[in-house]
């Protein structure tokens, strides 16, 4: 019988699902134990974890290896099962043969749902496995695995052939699933092209596509299958736990912040911390666009109305990004608002503001108005700094707004506070105000519109 049993179960009525990680420790805290935590927190489960090694290692090399008796990893595996139900486990570093039997009689003993990353190396090239570690996953763990996630040196390495191609990939799943594995996914990061994409395979195959992002971020491994634990234990399918996981460790390596001196760490609460942004973020657009129709006058208003748009700390996509459902429009002499704020509602302004945000991710607003060259002149003299794009240089695959304000940034090499389209035929000019909130650009809006009253006299 558990310890605290009557109590226990009473306390897990309605309380969050707890999974647990078996992996080696990171000081860095970009990957094993403390990077495995920190995912299992950002989507709401309790992280209980087992130590198998500690490591003195950074995000530039790893220095020494220490690992702990079996005996130990067995004495954390038995105190966690005599208090907690685990809904799914993962292992990550296991270092050595003799960790693997001791987990594996565990996970018989306790039959509870098994993800295995097969970690042999670090992010920066060193070995984090005995030469002994393959063959004992191999015979030992995988036979036992829910899900096996290597990477396709691991997955090389486990089969003992090269992986080339994505139908080297196929058949490295194949012979995973024969070696006793009930599901296979392989990532794909290590190919050459511009996809990074993974194979998921069950006795059928399914590809998980993903952008391949220019950068190296410490621990992306542990991220996917930590988040697919936490997921899996919170009781999803395994293949929409998988294709979450995947977007959210894109957002992670996307996010992710150069803390140290060599590789990034990923984010894993970056999903957390746009949730918790969401409702301020709706509140100030809604509030500001209500002054927006007092402050706008009708000669600023262009034909497709003016939206205001503001995104989330992370955004990533439209919608990510919180604008008007409607517009604001020209109604008889004022300006009037039409819909309510929603993320998503707008593709034209939110591409500015996405594109502002790639350059610098503290410009998260922009609103849209009747662009004229006089009108760009009286933003220069106010002090505003502009930047222009011509849209007869577009080239023809290009989203017209994207490609415009993207290439204007570039070109200052920071984002102003305007950008100016100067329109083409069936096409009016357009301005885009830009600012860090949306107060700041409502700021800027009065800033022009007194401009204007001025200089009628």
């Amino acid at each position: 019988m558990r310890a605290r049993e009557n109590g226990g179960n009473m306390a897990r009525q309605g309380s969050a699902k707890a999974v647990l990680t078996v992996a080696g420790s990171d000081p860095s805290g970009g990957a094993g134990i403390q990077m495995d935590l920190k995912c299992f927190a950002a989507v709401g489960v309790h992280g209980c974890s087992a130590i198998t090694a500690v490591t003195a290692q950074n995000t530039s090399r790893v220095a020494s290896v220490l690992p702990l008796s079996p005996r130990m990893v067995k004495e954390q595996l038995d105190a966690v099962y005599e208090d907690f139900k685990i809904e799914a486990l993962k292992t990550g570093m296991l270092y050595e043969a003799t960790i693997v039997e001791t987990v594996a009689a565990k996970v018989a003993e306790e039959a509870t749902p098994l993800i295995v990353d097969p970690v042999l190396t670090a992010s920066v090239g060193a070995s984090l496995s005995k030469p002994d570690l393959v063959q004992a996953l191999k015979d030992r763990l995988l036979p036992k695995a829910y899900l096996v996630t290597p990477n396709i040196p691991e997955a090389a390495e486990l089969i003992d052939d090269r992986i080339r191609s994505e139908e080297d990939m196929r058949h490295a799943c194949q012979e995973l699933y024969h070696m006793g594995c009930e599901n296979v996914l392989i990532k794909g990061g290590h190919l050459a092209g511009g996809q990074a994409n993974d194979l998921f395979y069950d006795g059928r195959f399914r590809l998980y596509e993903g952008p391949r992002l220019d950068r190296k971020v410490h621990g992306t491994g542990c991220m996917l299958s930590a988040f697919i634990t936490a997921l899996s234990g919170k009781g999803l399918a395994l293949q929409d736990a998988i294709g979450l996981s995947k977007g959210y460790v894109t957002d992670a390596i996307r996010f992710g912040t150069d803390l140290g001196r060599g590789t990034a760490i990923g984010d894993p609460m970056v999903g957390l911390y746009n949730s918790s942004q969401r409702y301020e973020v709706l509140e100030q657009v809604h509030h500001r666009c209500d002054e927006l129709e007092e402050v706008t006058i009708v000669a600023l208003i262009p034909e497709v109305g003016i939206n205001l748009a503001f995104a989330l700390p992370f955004a990533s996509t439209p919608g990510d990004v919180c604008a008007l459902e409607g517009r604001i429009f020209r109604g008889g002499r004022r300006a009037r608002r039409s819909g309510f704020p929603a993320f998503g509602a707008s593709r034209h302004v939110a591409s500015v503001v996405l594109a502002a945000m790639a350059h610098d991710r503290r410009f998260r607003c922009a609103m849209n108005l009747r662009g004229s060259k006089p009108l760009v002149d009286l933003c220069r003299t106010l002090g505003l700094k502009v930047g222009t794009y011509d849209r007869s240089r577009e080239p023809k695959e290009a989203a017209a707004t994207d490609w415009g304000a993207s290439s204007a940034i570039e070109a200052l090499g920071f984002v102003p506070d305007v950008l100016y389209d100067e329109g083409e035929v069936g096409r009016e000019p357009m301005m885009h105000l830009l600012g860090e909130s949306p107060t700041e650009v409502v700021g800027k809006l009065r800033a022009v519109v007194k401009g204007l009253k001025n200089e009628k006299g």
